[in-house]
C-alpha cells in the first residue's frame, strides 16, 4: 500500500510541478507581447499628438491597441500568476507527504515503529494526502499525460487502487 501511495504522491507531485511551469510559460506568452504593445501604442498616441501621423499608421495603432487590451484582459481572465502559484504550493504539499512517506517506509523497514505507531503515521499521512487532493487545482490532461511519461508509471498501476484513488480519478485522464 505504502508504494501505491508514493507512486501517487509522486505523480501529483510532478503533475502540479509541470502544470506551474506551463501556466508560467503562457503567462510569459500573453504578457511580454502585452507590454510590448501597449509600450508601443503609449508611444505612437504620444507621437500622434505632437505630428500629423498618416492614416494608415493611425489604424496600425488602433489595431494594436486593441489586440493590448485583448491580451491585457485574458491575463486578468486566466489569473495565471495565482494558478502558477497555487499549483508550485501544491507540488511542494506532495512533495512534503512524500518524504513523509519515505521516512516511515525507512521505519518500517528497520523496525523503529511497533504495530499501533505505525498505523497512527499511516493515518496522518492518509489525512494529509485527503486534504491536499481536495484542495489541490485542476491539472490539464496534457500535462497530466506528461506527468505519467516523465515519473514513469503505468497508468494500469495507478488504476489498480480503485476506492483509495478516488481524488485522483476525479481529475486525472483515464
Amino acid at each position: 500500500m505504502l508504494d501505491r501511495w508514493w507512486a501517487r504522491i509522486n505523480l501529483n507531485q510532478q503533475a502540479h510541478y509541470l502544470a506551474g511551469l506551463r501556466f508560467a510559460r503562457i503567462n510569459l506568452f500573453l504578457g511580454v507581447p502585452t507590454i510590448i504593445l501597449t509600450a508601443g501604442v503609449g508611444t505612437s498616441a504620444f507621437v500622434s499628438l505632437i505630428e500629423a501621423q498618416p492614416p494608415t499608421w493611425r489604424v496600425v495603432a488602433g489595431l494594436l491597441s486593441i489586440l493590448a487590451t485583448v491580451l491585457a484582459s485574458l491575463q486578468t481572465f486566466l489569473s495565471l500568476p495565482q494558478r502558477v502559484a497555487n499549483h508550485r504550493n501544491t507540488s511542494a504539499e506532495f512533495g512534503s507527504i512524500r518524504r513523509a512517506l519515505e521516512e516511515l517506509q525507512t521505519k518500517l523497514e528497520t523496525n523503529s515503529l511497533d504495530v499501533a505507531q505505525a498505523d497512527e503515521e499511516m493515518n496522518k499521512i492518509k489525512e494529509q494526502i485527503d486534504k491536499a487532493e481536495a484542495s489541490s487545482p485542476d491539472v490539464p490532461n496534457a500535462v497530466w499525460e506528461r506527468a505519467y511519461d516523465e515519473v514513469k508509471i503505468g497508468k494500469s498501476f495507478m488504476e489498480q487502487e480503485s476506492p483509495a484513488r478516488k481524488g485522483l480519478s476525479e481529475s486525472a485522464p483515464s
